[in-house]
């Protein structure tokens, strides 16, 4: 079979499997150079080449974005948004106040519309809703 096939067709299946699509290209490009009797170094030589200009920054930039999703997925944002809001909430009870145009505070709901919403999902995962409904806050 041709080595530029099974290539493919490693990138294919790994990225069916839900392997992140980077990954999936770079085993695919290892596997396909082995395949095909160049080696590993010239192989890797080979798909380092293949990156000029700008695929490298987008291959950098992907690679981010999936430790980005990484980080996101963990839970560890949520916890620190918490922490924040618990150490701010207290020590400033009215600055998430809104003033009108007369400078006159509103009264109904000063509070309470302003902070983010903590939901407990039945898997255990918080999830924070950042978005005030208000429309001054929008």
């Amino acid at each position: 079979m041709n080595a530029v096939l099974i290539a493919v067709l490693v990138m294919l299946i790994l990225a069916a499997a839900r392997i992140h699509v980077v990954l999936a290209l770079f085993i695919g490009a290892i596997i396909g150079g082995v395949v095909s009797g160049i080696g590993l170094e010239a192989t890797m030589v080979a798909f380092q080449e293949g990156l000029s200009g700008g695929a490298k920054i987008a291959l950098s930039y992907a690679l981010l974005g999936a430790f980005a999703m990484a980080v996101a997925h963990s839970g560890l944002p949520v916890l620190l948004a918490q922490k924040i809001m618990r150490r701010i909430s207290p020590s400033q009870p009215n600055a998430h106040a809104n003033t009108s145009a007369t400078g006159t505070a509103h009264a109904k709901n000063q509070h309470s519309q302003h902070e983010p919403q903590v939901s407990v999902r039945a898997g255990g995962s918080n999830q924070v809703a950042y978005g005030c409904w208000h429309w001054q806050c929008r």
